[in-house]
């Protein structure tokens, strides 16, 4: 924290030695360096937050977005400041400001929202940092805020704009401690003022804004400790107050009851949580808390470990009391508040031999202290990026869900195993599940479309095993599971049918087809080819590209069939060869010929995956029918009776360039 400096311009007086002007310069001269460190922590917060968090500007809206942001766009201020609505929780402040925002840009705004959370989080480092230089000194400070920035459970919070509370909470009460502290050494009553309107701001941002009480008094406790004074000040008992009202407040505005079933387990687990998050650094046991005590009593800076263990502990005892386990795992945001002591304690650690006295004992310790504080910031970063790969992923698939919900030519209705949630198979942390959420299964398709467009499309949403597939990534889908009576429903209520389709590396949501309700009798006259006495191929397009073909067959139903057959589609090579094929039923494997009804015109798209390294040449596309029972293909004949050789279809040749 800025230090005030000492006043060395005091008054002449008669028969003293006048001041230097070395000596009058010298208090502006401590003011400017003070204030380069502070622009440099400014600066450091930003990179830190930029590198980590400047893709989320891209990412849209995902996980609770859908049902947090139309609380605030859909109701009155004062609605918003005198009731909670539809929600369990009275968050006022961030709800006004989003409908302030809301009705500004006549939208939801993703950029803008996104730009909020990051300016918190930076803003956060900077805070951080002036705490961090007053327990710890100038270069303590520094690595306070880059542990601050870049502690790993943050990644939630930060990158989606629904967590946007717990940034925020944490900005007012970091302010208002620091504002505390700042009164406590000059008794400024305006610096008082400021301190407890932060307070207010901290509680009518998040509940948790509460922990404004335990904090200060702490800071009063250390404040007292570190100067030897014995009387505290009896103002503090003021952010007591604003916490204790606030409570009340709480209590009697209207919102919806839930009741979560807290148990001794949750508390057990919780607080196991809460030490894996203490001790993230090191390793999962004891011994990292005992190298932080043993360094801070070492370097004689206990009062200002018990400052930032104090802040670690109030920050999360709140989630440790109220809420049960099952929430707490998916939620590393609530991580947040208490990172500050977190990093705090351990930038203690780290830069606790600058207050040692041996030496070159001491400057080699100095050195590893620091270069731990590197390392950490470094697996931080990765940890944090390897997230950020996933939010990645899920942002591109609720973008693709939205553009293909939306589209006038062909609207999407069906979704088939649409990802909820992204996680990586190796384990980072012994509990939490540390993967990011697009689309939490209580929230419908179509609400994500409405938040992104203002569009309210009916969708259905299901999951389908038979088509799902192992991947590089864990995942979740969206919808219930169902069978194929289920899709077929579904499909036949019109639309645009989507897949999702699991590649090296990355997802996609990929159109499959559509179906046309059947007709009386069957109204094609031109067709490609005819299968049987059941069905004719119309028509089919190709579109070859480097790495893929799409292929899009129109199939009609002349009548039903018995027996079950399937499509097989080939690619060719000169030499007669097969270079690439997709086998199965048509719609994403998800429509049996044998469904068909007579009438039915059955789209059916393909993305032909071409092998790595394909080498350049003249290809040909051939169609055709077997039955999965035995693999004999159906009889297929051209529009003037002419059966095609081997029953298969030529639909195209296509050339792949040098």
């Amino acid at each position: 924290m800025l230090r005030a400096a000492r006043n060395h311009e005091s008054p002449s007086i008669p028969g003293e030695r006048a001041l230097s002007p070395l000596a009058k310069l010298e208090p502006a001269l401590l003011q400017a360096h003070s204030l380069w460190l502070l622009a440099g922590s400014l600066v450091l917060s930003v990179i830190l937050t930029a590198l980590l968090y400047g893709n989320s500007l891209s990412y849209g809206f995902m996980f609770d977005d859908p049902l947090d942001l139309p609380r605030a766009s859909g109701r009155s201020y004062l609605s918003i400041l005198t009731s909670a609505g539809e929600s369990t929780y009275y968050r006022p402040l961030i709800l006004a400001l989003w409908k302030a925002l809301y009705d500004l840009f006549s939208r939801n705004d993703a950029p803008t929202l996104h730009v909020l959370v990051l300016l918190s989080h930076a803003a956060n480092g900077v805070l951080v940092y002036l705490v961090g230089s007053r327990l710890h000194g100038r270069v303590g400070g520094y690595v306070s805020a880059a542990l601050f920035i870049s502690f790993p459970f943050s990644y939630q919070a930060v990158a989606n704009v629904n967590a946007f509370f717990h940034p925020l909470v944490t900005t007012f009460l970091l302010l208002s401690v620091v504002l505390y502290f700042k009164w406590r050494d000059s008794h400024s009553r305006a610096l008082l003022a400021l301190s407890g309107a932060a307070a207010l701001l901290a509680v009518f941002t998040h509940e948790y804004g509460v922990a404004i009480a335990p904090l200060i008094l702490a800071g009063e406790a250390y404040w007292l400790l570190v100067h030897g004074k014995r009387r505290p000040s009896y103002l503090a008992v003021m952010f007591v107050g604003i916490s204790l009202g606030f409570l009340l407040i709480w209590w009697v505005v209207p919102k919806w009851q839930h009741t979560w079933g807290f148990d001794f387990e949750s508390l057990r687990l919780n607080s196991a949580y809460f030490f894996q998050g203490l001790v993230y650094p090191v390793i999962y046991g004891i011994p990292a808390v005992a190298l932080m005590i043993g360094l801070h009593v070492f370097a004689r800076r206990a009062l200002s470990l018990g400052f930032a263990l104090a802040w670690a502990v109030v920050g999360f005892l709140p989630s440790l009391f109220s809420l049960p386990f099952s929430y707490v795992i998916d939620s590393p945001r609530l991580l947040y508040l208490p990172s500050v002591g977190i990093a705090l304690a351990w930038a203690g650690t780290l830069s606790a031999p600058f207050h040692w006295r041996l030496g070159r004992a001491r400057i080699l310790a100095i050195v590893v202290g620091l270069g731990m504080a590197g390392l950490i910031v470094a697996q931080s970063v990765l940890f944090v990026q390897a997230r950020n790969t996933l939010f990645a992923q899920g942002a591109k698939a609720v973008r693709k869900l939205v553009e293909t919900a939306i589209d006038p030519q062909r609207p999407g209705r069906t979704y088939v195993n649409f990802p909820s949630w992204l996680a990586l198979k190796s384990t980072d942390y012994a509990l939490g599940h540390s993967g990011v959420t697009m689309v939490p299964s209580y929230i419908g398709l179509g609400r994500v479309v409405y938040i992104q467009t203002g569009q309210s499309p009916e969708i259905v949403s299901a999951a389908y095993d038979a088509v799902a597939r192992s991947w590089d990534y864990n995942y979740g889908v969206h919808g219930n599971t169902v069978g194929l009576d289920e899709l077929e429903k579904a499909f036949r209520r019109g639309g645009g049918v989507y897949a999702t389709r699991f590649y090296s590396n990355t997802l996609d949501i990929e159109y499959v087809g559509e179906i046309e309700t059947a007709q009386a009798e069957p109204q094609m006259a031109d067709y490609a080819a005819q299968f049987g006495t059941w069905g004719r191929l119309v028509s089919a397009k190709v579109q070859p590209g480097p790495e893929a073909v799409d292929i899009t067959l129109e199939w009609e139903s002349l009548r039903q069939v018995e027996k079950d057959y399937t499509v097989f589609v080939h690619i060719y090579n000169a030499s007669n060869k097969i270079l690439a094929q997709s086998d199965g039923y048509p719609i994403g494997e998800m429509f049996p010929i044998q469904r068909w009804r007579p009438g039915d015109h059955v789209e059916d798209h393909r993305c032909v995956v071409l092998p790595p390294g394909a080498p350049p040449g003249d290809y040909r596309v051939v169609v055709g029918v077997y039955d999965r029972q035995n693999g004999e293909r159906a009889l297929a004949v051209d529009a003037s009776g002419v059966e095609f050789a081997d029953d298969a279809v030529s639909i195209a040749q296509f050339a792949l360039p040098r």
